[in-house]
């Protein structure tokens, strides 16, 4: 099911209540159960606008993996892109680190 779960032709375009955190999560069961691993602040929703100025901000919108350079023991290494912040990667002992900065910033 999406975020928002139906779309905003319906009138579904509101961040369903106490939906998840958005960002990045981690199964190390097999997808039994996922934890929230990176996140950044996401749009704040506003009830009383037409469309709750819930914009997706903060959303992984894209996750690759890369092995380049890295020994047979060393974990996979993540690149991610986050709507409107850019592209992150993951980075020694579990941290992730920005690669590229989104142009557009909202304050």
């Amino acid at each position: 099911m999406a975020r928002h779960g139906s779309s905003s032709v319906n009138g579904g375009r509101f961040t369903p209540p106490a939906a998840p955190k958005i960002g990045l999560y981690e199964s190390t069961n097999g997808g039994a159960s996922f934890t929230l691993v990176f996140s950044r602040a996401a749009d704040v929703v506003d009830p009383n606008s037409a469309n709750g100025n819930d914009f997706f901000r903060g959303g992984v919108t894209k996750i690759e993996t890369d092995r380049t350079g890295l020994g047979p023991h060393d974990p996979t290494r993540l690149y991610f892109s986050v709507f409107d912040y850019g592209l992150f990667r993951s980075a020694a002992g579990g941290a992730f680190e920005q690669v590229f900065a989104s142009g557009r910033r909202r304050p």
